[in-house]
């Protein structure tokens, strides 16, 4: 597999997560001026790889993504705040746009035919029944 990785432990935590499945450690070609593209390749066994480099299993390698901590790309079992932050704020601007639709005037017939929204009930002289 292959990226440009922004953080060097995300390079690790994939690794460490093939040495885990495969019992060895991948074949790593590493950019080391910019230090954020990565290949990394693995064989079933040891003798089906050869490479210049074998990855080395640094002591703060993260853990391998599971069931329990299933996002990649999150170091740690929390989520950053402003991840939540931004959330918040998406819902409560949905929130205050929903309630000024409701309790304005613009839930009225008169009002959605304005926009272009009409219901069967409509005749062509523009009295509604619904």
């Amino acid at each position: 597999m292959y990226n440009y990785y922004r953080e060097h432990w995300l390079v690790d935590r994939l690794a460490g997560t093939l040495d885990t499945v495969f019992g060895h450690p991948p074949c790593i070609l590493d950019d080391s001026q910019k230090r954020s593209l990565a290949v990394l390749v693995v064989g079933r066994t040891p003798a089906d790889q050869q490479c210049a480099a074998t990855w080395e299993r640094p002591a703060d390698t993260p853990a391998p993504s599971s069931d329990d901590k299933p996002f990649l790309y999150l170091k740690d079992s929390t989520i950053p705040s402003l991840y939540t932050t931004t959330l918040g704020l998406v819902l409560l601007t949905s929130v205050v746009a929903v309630l000024a639709v409701l309790l304005g005037n613009a839930g009225s017939v008169r009002n959605w035919r304005r926009v272009g929204v009409t219901c069967a009930g409509c005749g062509p002289t523009g009295t509604c029944s619904c």
